[in-house]
This record gives structure tokens, C-alpha cells and sequence, in this order.
């Protein structure tokens, strides 16, 4: 929503956000158990970290 409203740094913050949530084994197993996913969470982490390449920035 951020980057195709033109605010490309929330848009960034957020994936950053996700990145260093997915870090986490006990926070992705719970929200796992709660939320299944249609993707896998290396999939999901290759594409937030794609989005912020595209948006200019480093993941981390």
C-alpha cells in the first residue's frame, strides 16, 4: 500500500519490520499455528527482501 501510494521509506520500514519478525523461530511458529500461510517463510523472505532492493534499500 505504502509504495504504490509514493511513500517508499513506510513501505521499506514495513519490510524491514517483517525481515526482523521472521528472525525470530518462536514468533513464525506461532503465527503459523494462527495465520497458515500460502507461501513459504523463505519465500516470503525473498520477496520482502526483493521489494526493498527495488526500493533502494539494504534489508537489516
Amino acid at each position: 500500500l505504502y509504495r504504490n501510494s509514493g511513500k517508499p521509506d513506510l513501505a521499506s520500514r514495513e519490510y524491514r519490520i517483517l525481515l526482523h519478525q521472521l528472525e525470530k523461530p518462536a514468533r513464525i511458529a506461532e503465527t503459523a499455528s494462527l495465520l497458515p500461510l500460502a507461501v513459504s517463510i523463505q519465500d516470503l523472505r525473498f520477496l520482502c527482501e526483493t521489494q526493498l532492493s527495488r526500493l533502494g534499500q539494504t534489508p537489516g
